[in-house]
């Protein structure tokens, strides 16, 4: 990084020139606006506190290579960390947010999908029941949490808790092809201070691009291996034990944040409906009861309020003044699998790749056709079947199945 990149004069950093693929404009999306880049990583922390095994991952987020570095050398002290692009520790949370805040002015942290079972600061099987129990007396300095695939806005602010800390979606490196897929929307001009101003003070940062939750791999409870998906009323019924293995079910994303939260719920698993939260404790799942509706584990009509505007927003060069009536939040699909459910082809075919290809080409950036590009602009360049999909998909009318212990969950705009 530190021999491809350049500071670009505003705490971020761009690729140099030489390094830029020849003739394609990289890393100029659609050639047209210049891309930045801002120093990030992710710890793993496994350690035992409270007499359980924690497992929390992290973001870690620097102004400069200096704090790099110095952050390198605080963590080399505690561990390998080159073994590893995401380093794995035996250091407790608390003493990373330490380490981090003293490697520079300006660094900070963020927990890092929050919800996921095994991995994170409220995980089911590894995690805490509440930032503080993690943090400590340093909790102050966290003012953002990334959601993850499996939970949304609406999810997370059933926790009061939450309610002091900006909401962030952000999108893993696994896959270059995914990259984007979750988003924040920032109004403010580029820069490292900038950015770090509006997460937290929430001003200049809109709104966020969410996969459903239903998509994530862990947002219901089940066990992979049994192909058992249990909505949490389900697990209960159950009372958390798989019937196909009699070992206790992988508790997700829904079943967790019902757990913890102390509000009703205006996004639930399957419906959409406002209901009290399934239990309160861990050690209630074995009770009958609920506050959920009868949902079921396999592919359910799910019709949510309107998500989007149809009205015509200025193309896709926008400006501050553009998002004047952004919602908070907009939950949508990548392009590519849109229209794989309208080809009867695979997301990663060359036929849907083409016609991928030929839609960003002619209507403009994936994010911007899926979000704001009017439809009439849609099917003049794409057609008619692929307009009223993306249309469907901004009115929330989808098909979802969801995802449960590792399985990803697939939506679609129809059976």
């Amino acid at each position: 990084m530190r021999e491809k990149l350049e500071d670009a004069g505003n705490g971020l950093y761009r690729l140099k020139k030489k390094y830029a693929l020849s003739g394609s404009g990289f890393p100029l999306p659609s050639g047209r606006r210049e891309a930045y880049f801002i120093l990030t990583g992710e710890i793993s922390s496994i350690y035992k506190k409270n007499g359980k095994v924690r497992r929390v991952h992290n973001l870690c987020v620097l102004p400069d290579f200096s704090a790099a570095k110095k952050l390198q050398k605080a963590l080399a002290a505690r561990g390998n960390i080159e073994s590893d692009g995401r380093p794995i520790l035996g250091v407790d949370a608390k003493d990373i947010l330490d380490i981090v805040l003293n490697s520079a002015d300006g660094a900070y942290l963020i927990p890092a999908h929050i919800w996921t079972p095994w991995f994170s600061v409220l995980g089911d099987k590894g995690g805490f029941d509440s930032l503080e129990e993690c943090f400590g007396d340093l909790t102050k300095h966290i003012f953002a949490v990334e959601t993850g695939l499996s939970s949304d806005p609406p999810m997370n602010r059933r926790c009061s808790f939450l309610d002091n800390v900006r909401l962030v979606s952000n999108s893993d490196a696994h896959s270059p092809a995914n990259i984007g897929r979750e988003a924040n929307i920032f109004t403010v001009e580029p820069g490292y201070a900038s950015i770090y101003r509006a997460l937290r003070s929430g001003r200049g940062f809109p709104a966020t691009i969410e996969c459903f939750p239903q998509q994530g791999k862990y947002y219901f409870d089940g066990h992979r291996n049994c192909n058992v998906c249990f909505s949490p009323r389900e697990t209960v019924r159950h009372k958390g034990i798989c019937p196909v293995c009699h070992k206790p079910l992988t508790i997700g994303v829904a079943h967790r944040v019902a757990e913890l939260s102390d509000r009703p719920g205006a996004h639930l698993p399957g419906n959409g409906k406002d209901n009290p939260g399934i239990c309160n404790r861990r050690e209630n799942r074995g009770e009958q009861g609920g506050g959920f509706d009868d949902e079921k584990s396999e592919s359910v009509a799910l019709t949510t309020v309107e998500l989007f505007s149809e009205e015509k927003v200025p193309h896709w060069t926008m400006n501050s003044a553009s998002y004047s009536k952004i919602r908070d939040y907009y939950s949508t699909v990548p392009l590519p699998e849109l229209i794989s459910g309208i080809t009867g082809t695979a997301p990663s075919s060359q036929k849907t790749q083409h016609l991928y290809f030929e839609a960003i080409e002619k209507i403009g950036p994936e994010l911007y056709t899926l979000l704001f590009s009017p439809p009439d602009e849609i099917k003049k360049a794409a057609g008619e079947q692929l307009s009223e999909a993306i249309s469907r998909l901004r009115k929330g009318k989808v098909y979802v199945k969801p995802g449960y212990d590792g399985v990803f969950g697939k939506v679609t705009v129809s059976r």
